[in-house]
């Protein structure tokens, strides 16, 4: 190659490793700079994640299985759990389980108790007064439970636990709903 071809080739890397620098992508916030998350009220949409799972021994050490993810709400957190999880869960049950959708569209078979997502603050005499009880909380999809888990933790619970996809999620994998 001559000498312009090797410019222009430099200059053309040059220039890309600039605009990779300059969108932040190697870059981390300073502690100046990151911002604290925002509480959610109970009308708006739910808690992202956090990045940390709880996982299952495997067969194989180097494929765990993922079981629950702590999801990261106000004053503490919750865990939200695969179907599969939860079908293991109601073969020995030692939870309260509440449904929280509205309006009334069916209900898994073990469920304890039905309390509007939106009214579960004001319901809370309805749950046991033990703030350490395990309580499972599930809707069709997964939204209206989510956000009555962070209520809960934000009340003082301590073992809060949501199903992931819900009702939707229940019946694709085979499972049926009841309606009283």
């Amino acid at each position: 190659m001559n000498n312009v071809n090797q410019r222009i080739i430099r200059v053309g890397l040059l220039t890309i490793l600039w605009l990779l620098s300059s969108c932040g992508a190697t870059q981390k916030p300073t502690r100046s700079e990151a911002r604290p998350m925002p509480q959610l009220e109970a009308s708006r949409a739910p808690a992202s994640p956090v990045p940390t799972e709880e996982v299952m021994p495997s067969a194989t050490a180097t494929s765990p299985i993922p079981t629950a993810q702590m999801i990261a709400v106000g004053v503490g957190s919750y865990r939200r759990i695969p179907v599969s999880q939860f079908a293991d869960m109601l073969l020995h049950k030692d939870f309260v389980l509440v449904n929280t959708h509205i309006p009334y569209i069916g209900e898994i078979a073990a469920t304890d108790i039905f309390l509007a997502y939106d009214q579960i603050g004001q319901q809370l005499g309805q749950l046991p007064a033990d703030k350490q009880a395990k309580i499972v909380l599930y809707c069709r999809t997964g939204h209206m439970s989510a956000i009555a888990a962070e209520t809960l933790v934000n009340t003082g619970y301590t073992n809060v636990w949501d199903v992931e996809g819900g009702m939707v999620a229940w019946q694709k994998s085979g499972q049926s709903l009841i309606s009283k």
